[in-house]
This record gives C-alpha cells, structure tokens and sequence, in this order.
C-alpha cells in the first residue's frame, strides 16, 4: 500500500492531508473489500497480521537550496505473523488427495 501524506500550513500549524495512492490488496474474495483496513486493524490487534512500514521518503517543494519538506511517502506491506501464519495453517484444510 502506497500512502502519500501532504504537510499544509496554515495558522493553525501544520495540518496533514493525503492519502492512500495505491493499494494492490487481492480484494475479490472478500465480501466487505472496502473494510479492509478495519479488518487488518483488528488483525494487528489479535497478533495475527500487521501492516509493516517497506519503505519511507520525504517529500520537498521549492528551488535546489531553498527545499522544504512539504510530505511523506510511505510504501506498507501487509504481513502475517507467526501467529498469523501457524493459525492461518490450523484454518487451512488441505487440498484433496494432499497427504498428511
């Protein structure tokens, strides 16, 4: 997930705005796709899955010399645990004709 947070000025200090740019999260199985961030807060919340910062870049506007940070741009992954993994199994049954 792609998030992009801009720093805007104002009078009453800074204010963040922005949001999510892009999010490649297979969605097609689930039933509520747009709740998805609720679901993976109460994951978080469970040990079972989290969102785990991949990457993270300022922004800056302005002339070489004259920069000033004016936004973030955070790349999340979406991970499972080991918990999250190991219940995740426990869930799973196994395919057909699958040994054991």
């Amino acid at each position: 997930m792609l998030q992009v947070i801009d720093y805007a000025r104002s009078s009453e200090g800074v204010q963040s705005t922005g949001g999510i740019e892009k999010d490649n999260f297979p969605r097609d199985n689930l039933a509520f796709p747009h709740n998805l961030l609720f679901y993976m807060s109460h994951l978080e919340q469970l040990g079972l899955a989290k969102l785990a910062i991949h990457e993270q870049d300022p922004l800056y506007s302005g002339e070489s010399g004259n920069q000033r940070q004016t936004g973030i741009r955070t790349v999340y992954q979406y991970l499972l645990t080991v918990m999250g993994t190991r219940f995740l199994e426990a869930c799973h049954s196994p395919a057909e004709g699958a040994k054991e």
